[in-house]
């Protein structure tokens, strides 16, 4: 695989993984269900064994989409395990 092959690969995951939080946020928005377990009544109240999930927010998303591509030995692995896999071209 050229390296224009890779950033181009790189590029088109990053757009399609934004899209898809977009619409996760646009269908989260529509069906306001809450996965997270209720607030404690007393102090003395147990924790429970599942906390539920911690909700996805607009700034989350942000914080997460602003991390740049892997790039040196992280890099360099996820291009060979795409290698590996047959993805290339």
């Amino acid at each position: 695989m050229e390296v224009r092959d890779r950033h181009r690969l790189a590029r088109h995951t990053v757009l399609v993984m934004a899209a898809l939080v977009i619409c996760s946020i646009t269908a989260a928005l529509l069906c306001r269900t809450d996965s997270q377990v209720p607030a404690p009544v007393r102090p003395d109240h147990p924790a429970p064994a599942d906390p539920g999930m911690i909700p996805l927010t607009v700034p989350e998303t942000g914080r997460l989409l602003a991390h740049p591509a892997p790039s040196g030995a992280a890099g360099r692995t996820w291009y060979a395990a795409v290698r590996a896999a047959g993805i290339s071209s």
